[in-house]
């Protein structure tokens, strides 16, 4: 998985405070998880970060990802965990069902 842009190289919009903040978590989060060469965590950061970057036209959505992530602070165990989970229950069912030959 493609490593996170840098912010300024994102369209998100400055003015959303909450969002910038929860994606500069992201990044942090994927900054910590190279530097502990942990695969696993890296792709959880990332697809936090993701589901930020992808969701702006859903407002109701991006508030979630984003209240989601800032419910786990700067715990990125926890943070971990919540990728985790978007992959088990979103991300993994839609590959399986809506493209069964995955």
């Amino acid at each position: 998985m493609t490593a996170l842009p840098a912010l300024a190289n994102t369209q998100l919009d400055p003015t959303t405070a909450n969002v910038v903040s929860a994606y500069n978590v992201c990044l942090t989060f994927q900054t910590w998880a190279d530097a502990r060469d942990d695969p696993s965590a890296l792709i959880h950061a990332r697809v936090l970060g993701y589901l930020i970057l992808h969701t702006t036209a859903r407002p109701h959505a991006l508030v979630e990802v984003v209240n989601a992530i800032h419910s786990c602070g700067q715990d990125f165990h926890q943070l971990s965990r919540l990728g985790e989970s978007f992959i088990d229950y979103f991300i993994r069912p839609c590959n399986t069902e809506c493209f069964p030959s995955l």
